[in-house]
């Protein structure tokens, strides 16, 4: 890389690439570093690659080639475990998440509880990723990547592992994966059930609580997996922040700066997207005796006919309509084909009557 830095030689797109794929750094030390160069290298996006870049391309890769040659002298301490350990064989696992306009991230931090009653505090692995969806489905998908990395630390080291603590600093996120009461739609629903199925394995049985908490955006050392910036080899040594963590991360549990998902306060608007991601209850019609009733349905433009359901303690046995219900007259399918509501509100498919269907938002639907 050096002898390239100096070289007169033009450089191309193959050239640039060729280079970041020969940084080996599997557990992710050098990560915010790594970033950078994979956003620098997304402006090269759709060039020739064989052709020569432009002068100021030239200059920009040039000046980070010269950056490569101060990666032999960064000196990083593999071994986690503190002298003054009460416990070497028990650590303490801190998981953080974070996610921009471009790129989210995930890195985790093992702790030994000290003789002093703080922690150590030390990072382990990371891994960041190029995003192009929406901030708040960025940051749910670094989350994914966050539960994805800490089950493979978890597997790893096995019972050494007592404690796993997940942080995010995107409320959005945090609502989407706690909240299990809402109908999320396909891009957040498969993502959540896998966040949650991958901390379930590597911390046990989720039902009662969740160990994911909101942390300020300020106190995230995720942040560095997240946008452009000026962070060269130089700030990744062993007494970096990176490499340390923040003086917060080196308190007991029960200190630490966090909120829990049931003591957050979600703002108007932060509750307006979550509710984006998610179908709206579905009005379910009042059963009077066995008369059959009328009703307005209204929910998105969708609509349904619901056959006879003659008593309550009829629909309290059956528990659900969703076997019961096929179009309305009014659609371009058949009126006794049947669509079950799981396809409807959960499915995105082009069999789906809910964007086919002529029905008026506001269809008065006979229950008959």
């Amino acid at each position: 890389v050096s002898k390239l830095a100096r070289s007169s030689a033009p450089i191309t797109r193959k050239t640039i690439i060729s280079k970041l794929a020969e940084m080996y750094d599997p557990c992710g030390f050098f990560e915010p570093y790594k970033l950078q160069l994979k956003l620098d290298a997304t402006e090269l996006n759709g060039l020739d690659w064989d052709k020569p870049l432009n002068e100021q391309l030239q200059n920009h890769w040039i000046g980070r080639f010269k950056e490569f040659v101060s990666l032999p002298s960064l000196i990083i301490p593999r071994c986690v475990v503190p002298k003054d350990a009460v416990n070497p064989r028990e650590v303490r696992l801190l998981c953080l998440s974070d996610a921009a306009v471009s790129a989210g991230g995930a890195v985790i931090y093992a702790g030994y509880l000290l003789k002093d009653g703080t922690y150590s505090n030390q990072m382990l692995t990371a891994k960041s990723k190029i995003m192009k969806m929406s901030i708040p489905r960025n940051e749910l998908s670094a989350l994914l990547e966050l539960a994805k990395l800490t089950y493979s630390v978890k597997k790893a080291l096995g019972d050494l592992v007592t404690d796993i603590k997940y942080f995010t600093d995107s409320t959005i996120a945090l609502c989407w994966v706690s909240n299990t009461s809402k109908k999320h739609r396909m891009f957040v629903f498969n993502r959540v059930a896998e966040i949650r199925r991958c901390i379930e394995w590597s911390v046990g049985d989720i039902s009662s609580e969740l160990p994911l908490y909101h942390i300020d955006g300020t106190q995230n050392v995720a942040d560095m997996l997240t946008k452009i910036s000026t962070i060269n080899v130089r700030d990744l040594g062993s007494t970096s922040r990176w490499q340390n963590g923040d003086n917060w991360m080196k308190l007991p549990s029960c200190l630490m700066p966090v909120t829990k998902y049931e003591d957050l306060t979600v703002s108007e608007k932060d509750e307006s997207i979550v509710d984006l991601e998610c179908f709206k209850d579905i009005e379910v019609a009042t059963v009077i005796g066995s008369k059959n009733v009328q009703t307005n349905y209204s929910n998105d433009g969708m609509c349904c006919n619901v056959r006879e359901i003659d008593s309550v303690s009829k629909l309290l046995e059956i528990g659900s309509v969703s076997d019961y219900s096929h179009h309305c007259s009014s659609c371009n399918y058949g009126a006794d084909e049947k669509i079950p509501f799981l396809r409807c509100y959960g499915v995105n498919t082009g069999e789906n009557h809910c964007i086919t269907c002529k029905c008026s938002s506001k269809q008065t639907v006979l229950l008959a």
